[in-house]
């Protein structure tokens, strides 16, 4: 999901400032398309990742021999990457409708914003809510049975993690989706200013995935220090304890 967002910040939004302040749109219909492309892949890579993450926590919490190797990391995101964009052709190319600058048709042909709405937003979003819950589930029932304060603590960090991705993934998308699909029903909907306020939404929420995981670490790190640091306390009273004794 990092190499999607440095997508986003290097190459996604510096054509869309280029191209909507510059004019550049107006001049060169490749661009549009070249833009178009690349925002249809960030967002299907995005959804796709979390989707794909939410499958492999299960495999990889409950079985030790889950062993992350570079092989491992680096197929699953070649494999996302080159669906995202293969995906995003196909929408982008295929569909013929009437031209309107910078909108290819799945974002105001009813059939193709249905269609990409099922593919890329509810079908991810329902393997991420079921896998989240059974994991949440299996979390809960490895929980009972344990009693060191650490492994309750890791548990909870996961738990808490998962459920920030699945409410940020669900406002990520939304917004813009299903404006989308209001002004397929209704096209006098369409205002400058709210389409705009879309835009801003959808990349906004995109560089905001970068912070959100580094405060979760940070939170994740001091969490962990404070326990080392109880832990080490508990022993040095363990060790005085005998010294005062004798």
């Amino acid at each position: 999901m990092v190499i999607f967002c440095l997508l986003s910040s290097f190459i996604n939004v510096p054509i869309f400032l280029m191209g909507y302040y510059l004019t550049l749109f107006e001049r060169s219909p490749q661009l549009c398309d070249y833009y178009s492309v690349n925002a249809l892949a960030i967002n299907i890579g995005m959804i796709t990742c979390l989707a794909y993450a939410s499958l492999e926590r299960n495999y990889f919490i409950f079985r030790k021999t889950g062993v992350l190797t570079w092989r491992r990391q680096c197929i699953p995101i070649l494999v996302v990457i080159i669906y995202s964009y293969i995906l995003s052709i196909l929408m982008v190319f295929i569909p013929q409708c009437e031209y309107i600058l910078c909108s290819p048709c799945h974002n105001h042909d009813l059939k193709y914003i249905i269609s990409l709405l099922i593919v890329n937003f509810i079908i991810p979003e329902l393997i991420m809510f079921s896998s989240t819950f059974v994991l949440i589930f299996r979390l809960y029932r490895k929980h009972a049975t344990l009693n060191q304060t650490k492994e309750r603590h890791t548990f909870h960090r996961i738990v808490l993690q998962m459920t920030f991705y699945v409410v940020w993934s669900c406002l990520w998308y939304c917004p813009p989706a299903f404006y989308n699909l209001a002004l397929a029903f209704d096209s006098n909907r369409f205002s400058p200013p709210t389409s705009s306020a879309m835009i801003i939404v959808s990349t906004v929420s995109v560089q905001s995935y970068p912070l959100l995981t580094f405060l979760l670490m940070i939170n994740y790190r001091r969490n962990t220090k404070s326990i080392k640091q109880t832990a080490n306390e508990s022993k040095l009273r363990l060790h005085v304890l005998p010294t005062i004794t004798e």
